[in-house]
């Protein structure tokens, strides 16, 4: 709970806390509206009106938090919650791996929002559901501005795309040169701007979707400051706002040149009927040293970028659990950034859109069962299902959205999902819990093209009302649910009994696959209840099967049963995510982690690089390395240069050289072939440059990555 839910909470209430469960102070019920923090020998009446009367407090409490939206917050850490106490650091290892994990998370993400689920190929696109949980580890780590950043562009590509509901993965811009969208002509000195309210507005034509737009600028030697643009849909006094951006003059070539100025996706899916209009302000820039060309006539120059939004297929494979995912994270960023008026203003209208989807819409929300169906349930496969993990993370989405509702005056929404999300309660206790060696566990699912045949397990999914904080959650009967999980589905991995039992895509068979979110969610449920054996354990599993701390946390390991192993998608953003939001919700320590790197990012570009886990001496194998600009100016950067040990053969030591627009990355890839006489073990490749910046001066950017060599 956090400290100032417990001083909102009626005296009457708290009282009666003290008088059940001997609860005397905030920190002795750090988690408002769940149970897991009660003794675990609680009578299951008293549970159950824990369960209700802090459910309602908890609405009361984040009512009373989510006050005054006032101006939008500066870039950066702005106001999320701090850890009620600093209790220690997990092991040293886990330190490590959160610290290249948590960077990873943070470097992917562009100026814009978009943040690639894979970084090393194996998913394209971003996908919606993966995006949340990186902003809600970066809301957890003090990055409120790139958790905003990419909740943004998620309502932003829905929205444009025309769909709907939310898209299962959307796209970077394409920002696509329109050829009956310019005007080239910059034969005069059209405009220059000569104050701090100075400004041109240009009307252009609707050839699409526009997205970015070239203009061209000139500079004296003397200009600084910055350029901002806004993009308007229409012209005159009733245009309205696509979005705004800013450039550094620096970007500006030395003699004048063409600069693309880059807008998120529009908040409609047509193009707008009366065109758009350019707007150019240069407010902190010396008088006369930055000047918009164009035609002698006064119109002046520009080239229109669209992007097509339209999406079809696999990109909107229905997956209930992914809006209810994003709807709880965006509650929870509002929650942390109350004066954030601008982001709710603007969000606010799809958030009641994709949340009154699936309970508006026939064939989802089943009245007999009290759950909600997921029409594809990324477990095994992919299964049409009403599952734990989709009903835990529908109700608490709505349980969180519900006082947020109230506040912005909409009671008749609020009252709606509060009923439905303890409507989801009822059903789960019902439905999905069931009986398993005489003890009550969380059950995985109903599948629906089996008649809605009863699963009990095991998968992920049991363990998903850790990961949301569902308020309902039963201490008691998630550690049954483990003791059930390990003892019918877990085998042995080099002496440590793991909960492998999901299918791997290319189905070689259950109890394959270990996935990191899994192990998280499980880590941090055993680290509550001082489970140190357990934790031990988990602690033995990640050093033995991903030693080098250097690399973000995988996807998962599959183990076959040649005992052949296979490291799956380092760095995927979803697992990603989840090992560093537990991480940080169960180490508090982590936070100042966090914090220390999203400052050192912002003064030094990153640099990752990624290869196969396992070469074959004599093979040729694919490096890529990705250059990051994570600080706020332009940066001159060197070409990239890739070390390899004695012998290797790479197929070109440089690649690359030239400038990144903040927030920008660049991929660069070698080919490397190791001799067949190489050793056999691991081996170090090491990809360095030079950057420069005019605030951050010169700066050596290095990032290595280690493979295990194999003889044929």
């Amino acid at each position: 709970m956090h400290l100032f839910h417990w001083t909102v909470l009626p005296a009457s209430f708290k009282n009666r806390l003290r008088q059940r469960l001997n609860i005397t102070s905030p920190r002795e019920c750090l988690t408002i509206g769940k149970v897991r923090m009660l003794p675990v020998e609680t009578d299951p009446p008293t549970r159950r009106w824990i369960r209700r009367v802090t459910a309602a407090a908890c609405a009361f409490a984040a009512a009373v938090a989510v006050t005054g939206f006032g101006a939008s917050p500066a870039s950066g850490a702005t106001g999320t919650p701090a850890a009620p106490e600093a209790s220690g650091l997990p092991p040293g290892h886990e330190v490590a791996l959160f610290d290249s994990t948590y960077r990873s998370l943070a470097e992917r993400v562009t100026a814009r929002g978009y943040a690639p689920t894979s970084l090393a190929g194996y998913y394209a696109a971003m996908y919606t559901r993966d995006s949340s949980v990186n902003a809600l580890a970066l809301l957890l780590g003090g990055d409120d501005a790139k958790a905003r950043a990419i909740l943004r562009y998620i309502f932003r590509y829905s929205a444009a795309s025309g769909q709907a509901r939310m898209p299962h993965r959307i796209y970077q811009e394409s920002d696509t040169l329109a050829a009956a969208g310019e005007q080239t002509d910059v034969s005069a000195p059209t405009v220059s701007f000569r104050g701090p309210r100075a400004q041109a507005t240009q009307p252009i034509p609707a050839p699409g979707l526009v997205t970015a737009t070239d203009v061209w600028l000139d500079r004296t030697s003397q200009a600084r400051g910055t350029v901002r643009a806004t993009l308007l849909a229409g012209t005159g006094p009733d245009a309205q706002v696509v979005d705004t951006t800013s450039i550094a003059v620096s970007q500006i070539p030395a003699g004048g040149g063409w600069v693309t100025l880059r807008f998120l996706p529009p908040l409609f899916s047509s193009p707008p009927a009366g065109g758009y209009s350019l707007r150019l302000e240069a407010p902190d820039t010396p008088p006369g040293s930055v000047t918009w060309r164009g035609a002698a006539d006064g119109t002046l120059s520009y080239r229109e970028r669209v992007t097509d939004f339209n999406i079809s297929g696999y990109d909107m494979y229905d997956e209930t659990d992914q809006a209810y995912s994003v709807l709880l994270v965006w509650a929870r960023y509002v929650r942390a950034n109350p004066s954030d008026r601008a982001f709710v203003a603007e969000t606010w209208p799809y958030v009641r859109r994709y949340a009154n989807y699936y309970l508006d819409t026939p064939g989802y929300l089943d009245a007999s069962l009290d759950l909600i169906r997921n029409p594809i349930l990324d477990d095994e496969g992919y299964h049409n299902t009403y599952d734990l993990l989709t009903n835990v993370f529908t109700s608490q989405a709505l349980h969180e959205l519900t006082p947020i509702a109230d506040r912005l005056g909409d009671p008749a929404d609020a009252r709606r999902w509060q009923s439905i999300s303890e409507q989801i309660e009822r059903g789960i206790d019902t439905n999905l819990v069931t009986t398993v060696d005489g003890k009550r566990i969380y059950g995985e699912k109903y599948e629906v093209t089996e008649g809605n045949r009863f699963h009990p397990g095991y998968s992920f999914a049991n363990l998903a009302p850790i990961a949301v904080d569902w308020y309902a959650l039963d201490t008691q009967t998630m550690a049954d649910t483990l003791r059930a999980y390990l003892t019918h589905e877990s085998r042995d991995w080099s002496g440590v009994q793991m909960p492998s039992s999901m299918h791997d895509y290319a189905f070689t068979g259950h109890n394959d696959w270990v996935l990191t979110k899994g192990l998280a969610w499980e880590w941090r449920f055993d680290q509550e209840n001082r489970n140190q054996d357990r934790i031990s354990a988990l602690d033995a599993f990640l050093r033995h099967y991903y030693p080098d701390e250097t690399q973000p946390i995988s996807e998962g390991w599959i183990l076959d049963s040649d005992e052949n192993l296979r490291v799956t998608d380092p760095g995927n953003q979803e697992h990603a995510g989840w090992y560093a939001i537990e991480m940080l919700e169960t180490y508090p320590g982590l936070r100042g982690t966090a914090r220390s790197l999203n400052a050192s990012m912002r003064r030094t570009p990153s640099l990752y690089a990624t290869a196969p886990t396992s070469v074959v001496a004599g093979t040729p194998f694919t490096v890529t390395a990705t250059l990051y600009n994570t600080t706020r100016e332009p940066v001159d950067y060197q070409a990239l240069r890739l070390r390899s040990p004695a012998g290797w053969t790479v197929s070109q030591p440089s690649v690359g050289g030239g400038q990144l627009a903040p927030g920008d990355p660049i991929p660069v890839t070698w080919t490397v072939t190791p001799p067949a006489g190489a050793p056999v073990g691991p081996a170090t490749l090491t990809v360095t440059t030079r950057t420069t910046a005019r605030r951050g001066g010169a700066q050596s950017v290095s990032g290595g990555v280690t493979v295990t060599v194999a003889r044929r």
